[in-house]
């Protein structure tokens, strides 16, 4: 019952006055909680309805890292369905929009298995991961975030090497070569 009113949302979600509505009626921490102890479907939907609730509305953004959405979708991305980390890899690359979410996503962990889905993903998320990768951290002084950002760097340049040409963007190439 709760992946089909997942799956229900889901579809609603695609709506941008719904998306508001979803949104003020509490929809983001229910997906949030489906993303981090639902079933693998649950998870996969739940990530897809986040992703549908941030683009393109900064206010979703900040809502979804405020309420603790970023820790739950970098673990999908380490451990989910090969469909539910491509879904979370793209809701954390939307975050990225928001400079606050881009050290958020690095100081809880999530550039390890970025860099993971680059190196073993599909095609497509490989290529989500990629982007998520080269655009860079907001916080220029933490050494941490920095570290991960290179050691991420380095990733995208063996991206660039070996992966398919979906994953070889211009800014990934812009970002290794300055």
């Amino acid at each position: 019952v709760h992946t089909q009113a997942a799956g229900v949302l889901l579809i609603l979600s695609f709506n941008d006055d719904n998306k508001l509505k979803i949104a003020n009626e509490g929809g983001i921490p229910p997906f949030i909680a489906f993303v981090r102890d639902g079933s693998a479907e649950g998870k996969t939907k739940a990530a897809e309805a986040l992703l549908n609730l941030a683009a393109n509305n900064n206010d979703n953004k900040v809502k979804i890292a405020i309420e603790g959405g970023i820790p739950p979708l970098i673990a999908l991305v380490r451990d989910g369905s090969a469909e539910g980390k491509t879904q979370a890899a793209g809701v954390l690359l939307n975050l990225t929009s928001n400079d606050d979410n881009k050290g958020k996503i690095a100081k809880e962990g999530g550039i390890p298995p970025l860099i993971a889905k680059v190196r073993d993903g599909s095609a497509e998320g490989e290529n989500t991961a990629a982007e998520e990768l080269v655009n860079p951290g907001a916080q220029k002084n933490d050494k941490e975030v920095q570290e991960s950002i290179q050691r991420g760097d380095r990733s995208v340049k063996e991206r660039e090497r070996d992966g398919s040409d979906e994953g070889k963007t211009p800014d990934a190439e812009h970002n290794i070569n300055h």
